[in-house]
């Protein structure tokens, strides 16, 4: 046997490995609409991993394209297209499912040309192969992610020790979903720890595609017709959800704590090196969290002092020690670094937990400060006035660093006070080397004030919370509020046990922001300024001009950097990594501009 072509399902690397020593092993691809074969791979003996699919035969084009039918950059998941003359006509008699699956093709030029949209998904890699990644029928949303389980498997399958893996994601009896992996090991090898998996799959994916469960299989459950039977997958046992070296809560405080975070997490055993994060929790989780820490110890934490102390013992150590503020305005999110510190600026929310995912693209050397708004917790009211509030964030900043060069941004409405920030620093005749603004619009100062309703809804956008916009419209403010939230908890947003006095805060520091931003009438600036311009538009909105209108107050340099995502999406994974990128490149050009013009000061 010389030559062996496999197809029909995805080639495991065991099979590829057994059958491509002493002859060609060919992994091809391709559905019946695009006449059987699209693309092939020759497989080498020595190759490690899971086969890629290769690059199309000749006469045929595989295009990976997003949801608009835009090709996604190297490297980027996207949906499988193929074009040329392998593209069969259509499906006999079913005009409905040609016209949804067979489209015109936009690429080519040939009258007639279609593309048949496969509902595979891949992505290119660096040579220019294309790795197939699954179904998008397995693609998952989770807390407002989609999730290509696929990535996550075939990620898995790189592990050592690891044969075959497959991904699901698992409803909770709380109406949340986790991701569960369930692994194969190799014969006569031990798959990874749990804690040794989550830390390999970090440094490949984002934090929300890392499972919060390992189950380790002897076999997986098939049908009748050999298929993999994803709804017999066995539910993850307690073992398996826990950290791998468990070691149980010390003392009254911590069993306290270990039994608030088990009914919120729904997760029964719960260990004193335990991360929040990995086992399932996010954002929202946190509220809720620190809300049924607040009625019972009777003390009230910052949301975000959950990600400076996710385990259970050091949130322990927090409570036992008194060591927080209740009225925190500079937040240390990473303070440690070799590089002078970035100071991002809250949006409208005023919480700057929105950065917690970008602190983590971060490298090592990077400092990052948050500041977080008065009126989020406590008794402090919210500030309405954007002079009096740059004012106090001056003296907050001031008080970490005494003297410039500054670093200074904000995400949405941050950018918006962050200018402002800048203004009085620089009439103080310190240094502001660098101004980031993240996809922030100037359109923010003077703007007609929008209505309890507008503010409302955007507070459900971000926390991924559906709402009937009419209905809420049509509901005085405080019956829009408690609607918000019965409709939170009933789509498993919230708990049962959520305190409603925050997101009565919450409105109240939303609506304080943008009436600060609204009366402000702002003054040019004389210093250079970086914007963060998103890529996508809402199709519900015109394109908005390049500048988003900071051209007629930046006299200055502006800098638009174009980075992925929409205006929602541009500080979350994926997309937040590609932001940090670009962040961290401004940064360096503008500390760089900043000393050689003192430098030129000096010898003048």
């Amino acid at each position: 046997l010389e030559t062996l072509v496999a197809g029909g399902e995805a080639c495991p690397e065991k099979i590829a490995r057994q059958w491509s020593s002493g002859r060609r092993f060919v992994n091809a691809y391709g559905p019946t609409e695009a006449t059987v074969c699209a693309s092939l791979h020759l497989c080498a003996p020595d190759a490690s991993g899971r086969p890629p699919i290769g690059r199309p035969i000749a006469n045929t084009q595989i295009y990976i394209l997003d949801a608009r039918l835009q090709p996604v950059p190297l490297g980027v998941v996207g949906e499988l297209y193929i074009g040329g003359v392998g593209v069969a006509r259509g499906y006999l008699n079913r005009p409905e499912l040609t016209a949804e699956r067979f489209l015109v093709d936009p690429f080519s030029e040939t009258p007639g040309a279609r593309l048949y949209k496969t509902g595979d998904l891949g992505r290119f890699l660096p040579n220019g192969d294309i790795e197939y990644l699954g179904r998008n029928d397995f693609q998952v949303k989770i807390r407002g992610f989609r999730i290509e389980l696929g990535e996550i498997e075939a990620a898995l399958a790189q592990q050592a020790g690891v044969r075959e893996a497959v991904v699901v994601a698992r409803e909770e009896a709380s109406g949340d979903k986790r991701l569960v992996a369930y692994l194969l090991p190799n014969e006569g090898e031990a798959v990874p720890e749990a804690t040794s998996l989550r830390t390999a799959l970090r440094e490949q994916l984002p934090e929300y595609m890392v499972p919060s469960a390992y189950v380790v299989l002897d076999a997986l459950p098939l049908t009748p017709n050999g298929k993999l039977d994803r709804r017999a997958l066995p539910a993850p046992e307690l073992a398996d959800l826990a950290s791998a070296q468990f070691e149980p809560p010390r003392g009254e405080i911590e069993e306290t704590l270990a039994r608030i975070w088990g009914e919120v997490l729904g997760v029964e055993r719960i260990g004193r090196e335990d991360n929040f994060f990995d086992l399932g929790g996010h954002s929202l989780m946190a509220v809720q969290l620190l809300a049924r820490v607040s009625s019972v110890f009777g003390v009230q934490l910052p949301v975000v002092s959950l990600f400076k102390t996710p385990t259970l013992k050091h949130l322990a150590e927090t409570l036992q020690q008194q060591t927080f503020t209740q009225a925190e305005t500079v937040v240390p999110i990473k303070p440690t670094g070799s590089r002078p510190a970035l100071f991002l600026v809250h949006p409208a929310g005023g919480n700057v937990v929105c950065y917690a995912a970008l602190a983590r693209e971060f490298p090592p050397e990077q400092p990052l400060y948050g500041i977080q708004a008065s009126g989020l917790h406590g008794e402090e009211d919210a500030i309405d006035n954007l002079d009096a509030m740059a004012s106090r964030y001056v003296d907050a900043i001031t008080s970490v660093q005494d003297s410039g060069p500054y670093l200074l941004g904000g995400w949405s409405a941050g950018g918006n006070i962050a200018y402002e920030i800048a203004q009085q620093l620089t009439r103080r005749g310190e240094i502001v080397a660098f101004l980031g603004l993240i996809d922030a619009s100037a359109s923010l100062f003077g703007r007609e004030m929008p209505g309890h309703a507008d503010v409302l809804l955007s507070i459900a956008e971000e926390g991924g919370v559906v709402l009937d916009q009419e209905h809420v419209r049509s509901l005085p403010p405080d019956d829009q509020l408690q609607y918000y939230v019965d409709t939170a908890k009933a789509q498993g947003m919230l708990a049962d046990t959520f305190d409603t006095s925050y997101a009565i805060r919450l409105r109240n520091v939303y609506w304080a922001t943008l009436h600060a931003l609204g009366c402000h009438e702002a003054s040019r600036y004389t210093g250079n300024a970086n914007l963060f311009a998103c890529s996508e538009v809402p199709p519900d909105k015109a394109p908005s001009d390049l500048y988003l209108g900071w051209q007629g107050l930046v006299e200055g340099e502006l800098h638009v950097r174009a980075v992925p995502g929409s205006h929602q999406s541009v500080v979350k994974p994926p997309h937040v990594a590609a932001l940090a990128g670009q962040l961290l490149k401004a940064i360096d050009e503008a500390l760089s501009h900043s000393i050689n013009e003192f430098v030129l000061k000096e010898q003048r």
